[in-house]
């Protein structure tokens, strides 16, 4: 199974995603977040990623804080 974008958190609490395509960035895709404790959504939104080229990683702050527990 390809994988062509994956996301990791990295440390201090940011995304890193990274864009395996080999030719085209990944301005055809849409990312939605969801944020969840104890099996209960406390957030939810799109995540603007913007440009990533092909090969190419980008990272950014977690769209919410993560709760401290």
């Amino acid at each position: 199974m390809y994988r062509p974008v994956t996301v990791e958190l990295v440390v201090g609490n940011r995304l890193r995603i990274t864009n395996r395509r080999s030719f085209t960035s990944l301005d055809d895709l849409r990312a939605t977040w969801e944020m969840t404790v104890a099996g209960e959504v406390i957030g939810s939104g799109p995540l603007e990623v913007g440009m990533v080229p092909p090969g190419a990683s980008v990272s950014g702050p977690l769209p919410m804080p993560a709760p401290a527990n």
